[in-house]
């Protein structure tokens, strides 16, 4: 239930926040390898998301609402829960 609850909490962030992406910079770029994007299909509540990089240290609010770097951790629970809700992801 508990990873549940963190997987419910984590999509509507994402609905509020704004992620910073992959950057184009070669610092940033380097630090921030972990990256993945899904389509969804154009009726879903998550359309809004399609080709969003989402990537290891972008920031986003955690459960005390502190902004927080992306995990690789955060990323892989992150994308095995857009592709349980219909997410084709890369």
């Amino acid at each position: 239930m508990k990873n549940y609850k963190k997987f419910i909490f984590t999509l509507s962030i994402i609905g509020i926040s704004i992620f910073t992406g992959c950057s184009d910079d070669d610092d940033a770029a380097e630090a921030t390898t972990n990256c993945f994007s899904c389509q969804f299909d154009s009726e879903s509540l998550f359309a809004e998301l399609n080709g969003i990089d989402i990537c290891e240290g972008a920031e986003m609010e955690d459960d005390e609402g502190n902004m927080v770097p992306m995990t690789a951790a955060d990323i892989t629970e992150l994308k095995a829960g857009y592709e349980l809700i219909g997410g084709t992801c890369n």
